[in-house]
């Protein structure tokens, strides 16, 4: 299974992490699961805990605050997740550090039955003194006495199973340098790992589902550690806590969640190969993307209406990876079906296509679902339907439709005078008649033609954009 696949299960299962992590890095734990599309529940009182377990996905002990009180919570909840057969993960924080924290690790790791424990090189060395009575035997030993697998965070990331070590490479030092960014790891991988355990649910062998695990744990710290590359040189100019927000910011626009919101379609660009030109390639379309969106697009919607499903997959994560680049929200017309596989953050729905609520329902909560409406009827029907925005024209007739209705562009302010969600224009809009849309209420307008056919996208998108602020 690739990284994507990972994070878009996530994102579609948008499941329940149980992280009963220090109170240093509950925070930054909590958004990091908030930016793969997780959501995380940091109980930790024993009165609760192995109820709060019992509604969760998976479970992530992290001691590096410890009293009796957590610890108890702690085995509590992990005996909770043995039972319901959810991924467990130990992030023995300051192990070694303490008789008392050592004493109680081990009761942990004899008692619950963890998938990883993690840590770095001195809490792992500490774990085999506790679990193995001699800091000096391998790690390949601790994970055959206690099951999990070991994970040993540094430069270089080595996993231990019973017999084999793999690595992972690159990453950040960085890392080193912010509270919170090994327990961050162990939150991605307790959500990578409930992906795993969907996937291997069917083997009865427990050795194959040891390797789905494995698979899982590879990939977190893969991912982890690319993104925290990426964004390493954020620190260099504006410091340490920067970096940290922007490691959580790049993961969640890996894990696809741009919001949308009121200005996301203020220059919302609709497009497919042959809006580009007869021959136009992926790369192509692509280029043409980036350049809009250099240029003031905000959003773009995928409109390609003769490719293969798994063709229109492939092109729709290229697409979705593109906008994601530059920041904008990218979505699919009438597809739900592909939105879904390809993880993009939306679909238009036109009044033929799909009901909005069964969608609703398909995509849950997070993604961006758009409506066509020709009046103010359909777009309160839509509005009530649950959609984010709505799409109304055709302004001035269309291109590309050549079954357009007629509008009567005075609508506009009529119906933006009721509707609480965006109202965006389409329909032959272009730079010479945008300036009659401004004073109307609308939050942006949807171009094509004018936008992607002139063979410089970012000036056009620039001189919409000049247009629309008044310079008309």
């Amino acid at each position: 299974m690739e990284i994507y696949d990972y994070v878009k299960n996530i994102r579609c299962l948008n499941p329940i992490v149980h992280a009963m992590t220090n109170y240093v890095a509950a925070e930054e734990s909590a958004n990091i699961l908030l930016a793969l599309g997780a959501k995380p529940v940091c109980a930790d009182a024993f009165e609760e805990a192995a109820e709060i377990t019992e509604k969760a996905d998976a479970l992530l002990i992290n001691t590096g605050t410890p009293s009796e009180g957590r610890f108890v919570a702690a085995l509590a909840s992990g005996r909770s997740a043995v039972k319901k057969e959810i991924p467990c993960v130990l992030d023995p924080v300051g192990a070694g550090a303490s008789k008392f924290r050592n004493e109680h690790l081990a009761k942990l790791v004899k008692e619950v039955q963890f998938d990883v424990i993690k840590g770095n090189t001195s809490e792992i060395a500490a774990m085999r003194e506790i679990c193995l009575r001699d800091a000096a035997k391998s790690n390949n030993e601790l994970a055959k006495v206690t099951g999990a697998l070991i994970l040993v965070t540094g430069e270089t990331d080595c996993i231990y199973d019973k017999s084999e070590i793999y690595e992972v490479h690159s990453g950040s030092n960085e890392l080193k340098r912010i509270t919170g960014g090994g327990c961050m790891l162990g939150a991605v991988i307790a959500a990578f790992l409930i992906v795993a355990y969907r996937e291997g649910v069917l083997s009865q062998n427990k050795e194959d589902r040891r390797k789905y695990v494995l698979g899982a744990v590879i990939a977190a710290c893969q991912f982890y550690k690319n993104a925290a590359k990426e964004v390493e040189n954020i620190s260099l100019s504006f410091g340490t806590m920067s970096f940290r927000n922007a490691l959580i910011d790049c993961i969640s626009k890996k894990a696809g969640l741009i919001h949308f919101n009121q200005n996301a379609a203020y220059i919302y660009g609709i497009a497919g190969r042959k809006n580009i030109g007869e021959n136009a390639t992926l790369i192509d379309l692509i280029n043409a993307i980036q350049s809009a969106a250099d240029g003031g697009m905000t959003m773009f919607q995928l409109r390609e209406k003769e490719a293969l499903f798994k063709d229109l997959v492939t092109e729709a994560i290229a697409i979705k990876n593109a906008c994601h680049e530059k920041n904008i929200p990218a979505i699919i017309n009438d597809n739900v079906g592909v939105c879904l596989e390809a993880g993009m953050d939306g679909v238009h729905l036109g009044q033929g296509d799909m009901d909005i609520r069964k969608a609703r329902r398909i995509l849950g909560a997070n993604r961006i679902i758009g409506a066509t409406a020709h009046n103010l009827a359909e777009a309160l029907k839509a509005e009530e339907e649950g959609a984010d925005y709505i799409g109304v024209g055709a302004a001035f007739g269309s291109t590309t439709k050549t079954d357009a209705r007629p509008f009567d562009i005075s609508e506009y302010g009529k119906i933006c005078a009721v509707i609480k969600i965006p109202v965006v224009a389409i329909g032959g809009i272009n730079a010479e008649n945008v300036c009659r849309l401004r004073g109307r209420g609308l939050s942006g307008v949807a171009v094509i033609s004018s936008l992607f056919q002139n063979g410089d996208a970012r000036k056009a998108a620039m001189l919409l954009d000049k247009k629309i602020k008044g310079e008309c």
